[in-house]
């Protein structure tokens, strides 16, 4: 995932962190559902899923059926960049052809 300009705040735990992503990616794509699982959160939208998972120091987004891209950031700049590119990947469902 792209990294931010902005200054990075204090690092935030899992689910403080998977909060603030889902709440910047609803109020972009506000159909977006979301479901906590163990060390996880289930992003779906349309026929798209995207799963975030917690492996201690390690955070990963793994978009469909693609390898896990490890996450950087935990803090509230990192969720904000992590749920723009959700978007990006969401997204594509209105511009695909039917």
């Amino acid at each position: 995932m792209r990294g931010s300009t902005r200054p990075r705040g204090p690092e935030l735990d899992f689910v403080t962190w998977t909060l603030a992503l889902v709440g910047y990616l609803r109020g972009l794509l506000p159909g977006v559902a979301a479901a906590r699982r163990r060390e996880s959160v289930v992003l779906r939208y349309g026929r798209r899923m995207a799963i975030i998972r917690d492996q201690g120091a390690v955070r990963s987004v793994t978009l469909g059926a693609a390898a896990p891209i490890p996450v950087e950031h935990f803090d509230e700049a990192g969720a904000h960049d992590v749920a723009r590119s959700l978007v990006g990947f969401f997204d594509g469902i209105s511009r695909s052809p039917k």
